[in-house]
């Protein structure tokens, strides 16, 4: 593959983030440095950076250093975030699409703008971040005072790669969420047919712009693009460096971020319209906004005074003091397309652009809320018909971070969950939300995705999910599996457990597996519980999808149910325990078998899995069809010594037809002695060498049960000799020799191989010809004839030698 060009550059590297604000403070676990001090090349390499950036060339590597140091190169491809008109009057911002050239599922955003270098990427299912340093000394000192701005450290080009979880957030509560307004019922279908009810169903099978598809047939999707106006209070510019053009290239940076996030999930595209930059104001005392959530019912009516209603499709305005607050489902309405705002002291990078800024604009497009708490800031703010998040939820829609103990975690996961990617598609299907927006993109083949089987399963047993998906037109699909249940609300952690509806299991970011497990591995592992992994203990069904990705903005999913019965006890092991050790040829294995073996789960019989690393790979069958009678003697005769021998032996116990399953409780060590058999010979290469010869014999020639002897000892036999492991023939000898030999370690012999040996006869020499001696009077002879040749001129002369008696 040719690239045009190729950039290899250092940022600055650190462990974690750097900023600290009044609402957001993220702690650095090592010292910053900078780079151009150790190095003295970072400034040259971002001038050169910026200048390549800033070029027309179409396709740009660079390699991007990851917190821990190390490198890893995306391909750089140009993407529109702003029209074309305000693309031609600030060349100074670009914005590009990235693939990590080492594993094309890892994607990101970048830009260059005024305000440095920026990437948004995944590395191996991990956000990672490239921001400049920020000097503001209130934001790097984690005081609770409101900076006024922010200025970046461009003299020195330092910069920041972070991890996501590097960020710990504190003080986000003081962030004023509020539940999303809605359209007055009088103005709902205004100039519109009857909008669709939102909650009718939760299952939509195909959307105009990209749908989300169940199951199991293909569909096209394509990427729609929308208009986005985004108008900025004067307090939000000076916060961002005080002028328009260092305003919209922080609006740039968070659009650039949202598309990531929008185009994968929704297939949509926000595109900031030609004039936007009129927009932004730089004057408190004159601009119209107050910089409080009153910003947004007013601004659908201040963009329209300044570029014309019929110029954008969706609108918002961003302050640092408005809190969130949107219209639920207004794009392309007339009247309320520009209804919403999101305000931050802290108005930058992801903790604003996904926490908040996709939350509000996820509810224009008509997502509600997806958590199922109700303590902190989830009290009020709970919507019962789309509750399938535990607690405060992780995705876009959700909570995260402001719920109390409820909190999954500190901010949101770039993920919407699919019950929002649901009501987006119904909306966007509406009479309303299909009158804006334009195909931009070419159709897409969605996968086709298989949930696999429904099942009975035993409560309070974890179990694993599987399936699998295939798309035409994509090989780098991501997986996530989200379960699908309503239910009671709950108000506090301790509430966070089964009742016999509300959901037990948490959303998680997609990853190339279509495979999960149910608690994660680690909990079953060392008996623990995280917050938003609880098994369930009553009788009742567990609905669940699996939702894939071909992160071309095609999105489809398939579901399965489970059917939980309470048997009163779960499905568990009772021994091996902790620090067994298991020696002899036969070891006892026992379980709770907890009526699994009847009917309704009616799981016959059940696999026996070994892990030699502690339970991260059960890779070794003991056996398998083993009755599932609860105890069993399992016999390790047939297995090497090296294929079992641990001290971090756990067992699974896995019933043969189903999906549940246990693991013993902690480590044990299995010490199968060294037999012959385990360096018994199974096998030799070809050996052969000419009589008269001799062959030495080692190891390496002779292929072994299970290990590798230290030594080979041969033995006595007919027509050869020998000397330690050098093997001469008797020189008589031709043929096939065979030879005796035994295999040792540790004192341990195998049973004798014979090993066959090719022993080819020396040639015998062909007998020396005895000399003929001259003729008598052949010198006359020649003469005469030469003579004769000589007369003859007509003829070729030859030169004969002719014998005469």
């Amino acid at each position: 593959m040719n690239f045009l060009s190729k950039l290899t550059f250092w940022l600055l590297l650190v462990s974690s983030a750097l900023f600290s604000q009044a609402i957001f403070s993220m702690e650095v676990t090592n010292n910053h440095f900078k780079v151009n001090e150790q190095s003295g090349k970072l400034s040259n390499n971002i001038s050169k950076l910026r200048l390549l950036l800033l070029s027309d060339q179409q396709v740009i590597v660079i390699a991007l250093p990851l917190p821990n140091g190390k490198l890893v190169n995306f391909k750089l491809m140009p993407n529109r975030v702003v029209a074309d008109e305000l693309a031609k009057k600030y060349p100074n911002i670009k914005t590009f699409y990235g693939v990590s050239l080492d594993n094309p599922s890892d994607t990101g955003r970048f830009d260059i703008t005024p305000n440095g270098f920026h990437a948004m990427f995944y590395h191996q299912g991990e956000r990672v971040f490239i921001d400049p340093k920020s000097t503001d000394t209130q934001a790097l000192s984690g005081t609770a005072s409101q900076p006024n701005s922010r200025v970046f450290d461009q003299l020195n080009n330092e910069y920041t790669s972070y991890f996501s979880q590097g960020i710990q957030l504190t003080n986000r509560t003081s962030h004023k969420f509020h539940q999303p307004k809605k359209i007055p019922q009088q103005f709902s279908a205004l100039n519109y047919s009857q909008l669709n009810s939102r909650n009718k169903t939760d299952q939509v099978s195909t959307m105009a712009s990209g749908a989300i598809n169940s199951a199991t047939s293909a569909a096209e999707s394509a990427i729609k693009t929308y208009r986005i106006a985004i108008a900025a209070a004067a307090e939000y510019t000076e916060f961002n460096g005080g002028t328009v053009d260092s305003a919209l290239a922080e609006i740039v940076t968070m659009v650039n971020r949202l598309n990531q996030v929008f185009q994968r999930d929704l297939a949509i595209r926000l595109e900031l319209v030609s004039n936007n930059d009129l927009l932004i104001y730089i004057d408190a005392s004159t601009d119209p906004f107050s910089n409080t959530s009153d910003d947004g019912e007013i601004n659908t009516g201040v963009i329209d005074g300044v570029i014309g209603s019929e110029n954008y499709d969706i609108g918002h305005v961003v302050n640092t003091d408005g809190g969130g607050l949107a219209i639920l489902g207004g794009v392309c309405h007339s009247i309320y397309k520009g209804d919403g705002i999101t305000g931050s002291p802290n108005p930058i990078n992801d903790a604003f652009y996904i926490d908040f800024v996709a939350h509000e604009i996820g509810h224009q497009f008509g997502a509600e809320h997806t958590f199922n708490g109700s303590a902190g800031a989830c009290s009020g703010n709970r919507v019962a018909s789309s509750a399938y998040e535990v607690g405060s939820g992780s995705t876009i829609m959700a909570y995260a971070g402001i719920c109390e103990d409820q909190n999954l975690q500190s901010h949101s996961d770039a993920l919407f969950h699919v019950r929002s990617i649901d009501q987006v598609s119904e909306y966007l299907q509406g009479n309303i939300g299909s009158t804006c927006g334009t195909v931009t993109g070419n159709a897409n083949n969605t996968a086709i995705v298989d949930a696999g089987l429904d099942y009975t399963i035993p409560a309070r047993t974890p179990f694993k999910l599987s399936g699998s998906a295939s798309d035409l037109d994509s090989v780098n699909l991501s997986y996530s599996w989200q379960q699908f249940d309503l239910g009671n609300a709950s108000a506090s952690l301790v509430e966070q457990v089964d009742d016999g509806s509300r959901p037990l299991f948490r959303t998680f970011l997609p990853s190339s597996a279509a495979s999960r497990y149910f608690p994660k591995l680690s909990d079953v592992l060392n008996n623990t519980t995280s917050n938003g992994e609880s098994l369930p203990t009553t009788n009742r069904e567990l609905n669940f999808r699996l939702m894939v990705l071909d992160n071309e903005g095609g999105v489809s999913f398939d579901e399965t149910k489970l059917t939980v019965v309470n048997t009163g006890e779960a499905f568990s092991i009772i021994s091996p325990i902790l620090d067994d050790v298991w020696i002899d040829s036969s070891n006892n294995i026992s379980w709770q078998v907890a009526e699994t073996n009847v009917s309704p789960i009616s799981c016959a019989t059940v696999d026996v899995l070994l892990s030699k690393d502690g339970g991260e790979n059960f890779d070794v069958v003991l056996v398998s069809n083993l009755a599932n009678s609860g105890s069993s003697e399992i016999s390790i005769d047939a297995f090497c010594a090296d294929d079992i021998n641990t001290s971090q032996a756990r067992i699974k116990l896995l019933c043969s037809n189903n999906i549940f399953f246990a693991i013993n409780e902690g480590t044990f060590s299995i010490n199968k002695a060294l037999t012959a058999e385990d360096i018994a010979i199974t096998a030799q290469q070809t050996l052969s060498l000419t009589q008269g010869e001799s062959i030495e014999i080692n190891s390496a020639q002779f292929t072994y049960q299970c290990e590798t002897p230290d030594s080979i000892i041969v033995q006595s036999g007919d027509n050869y000799s020998f000397t330690g492991t050098t093997i001469t023939p008797n020189s008589d000898f031709s043929g096939a020799l065979s030879v005796g030999i035994i295999a040792n370690k540790n004192d341990i012999s195998s049973e004798i191989f014979t090993v066959n040996i090719s022993v080819e006869a020396k040639p015998t020499p062909a007998p020396t010809p005895e000399p003929i001696p001259p003729a008598a009077n052949s010198s006359g002879s020649v003469f005469w004839l030469l003579l004769f040749a000589f007369m003859l001129p007509w003829r070729t002369l030859q030169l004969v030698k002719s014998k005469q008696a």
